[in-house]
């Protein structure tokens, strides 16, 4: 009876997988290697491991990717442009003085979504796996190219006008760095940094480097 019901599961899945849409099994493609380099690693993690997590025949990624490190770029500029939603929507909220989007982007940087098991394990793969695939050093610098920007954008808004544009993307850029600092201690070691505490530090920096005082009427 078991084996029948094992044949029959069998079956509906590949049913299903047959009645996929192509951007859908793109889809599918993309997240089922960001869960399998969650749970497997850089090290661990390959395309036949996500076919058979998958139970699909590894022809299928070539079919509709340029190979794994395609697929790996693919994955990680999902979770690249999750990222940058949110920084955007943040940014650019209508009606939130500057200094407290600042805040809740500090805040959204070590949230629990942020800070999941199955974000962290893939970024760290990747993070991994970029010493050897070139074109995911790219995105890694695209992605932080994208966020400086943003952040020098506030950063002008929250005080910083006056400043030159260099030393503006020079501060953005420190900063973006301290909010992956923070995040990795986060994600790797949550017991050395309380949460609330890793949010007053990051804040601390912007005071001492945004002084409240020098802002514009709508920062302050």
């Amino acid at each position: 009876m078991q084996a029948v019901a094992l044949a029959a599961a069998a079956r509906k899945r590949q049913a299903l997988q047959k009645r996929l849409k192509p951007e859908e099994r793109r889809a599918q493609l993309i997240e089922a290697t960001l869960s399998s380099l969650a749970r497997h690693g850089a090290q661990g993690a390959s395309l036949r491991q996500v076919c058979r997590d998958l139970q699909v025949s590894p022809s299928l990624v070539n079919y509709f990717f340029g190979g794994w490190n395609d697929l790996l770029v693919r994955a990680y500029r999902r979770l690249a442009e999750r990222a940058a939603v949110e920084y955007r929507d943040i940014a650019g909220a209508g009606g939130v003085p500057v200094r407290e989007r600042l805040r809740m982007l500090i805040e959204r940087n070590v949230s629990a979504d942020w800070l999941s098991d199955e974000v962290v394990g893939a970024y760290l793969a990747l993070w991994d796996l970029s010493r050897t695939v070139p074109a995911l050093k790219e995105e890694f610098t695209r992605f932080h190219r994208t966020r400086r920007r943003l952040v020098a954008g506030l950063f002008s808004e929250a005080g910083g006008a006056g400043r030159a544009r260099q030393e503006l993307d020079l501060l953005a850029a420190a900063f973006v760095v301290l909010l992956d600092g923070f995040w990795l201690e986060l994600g790797l070691n949550a017991g050395n940094i309380p949460r609330r505490r890793a949010v007053e530090m990051c804040w601390l920096w912007v005071e001492q480097n945004l002084p409240e005082g020098h802002a514009r009427g709508e920062g302050r």
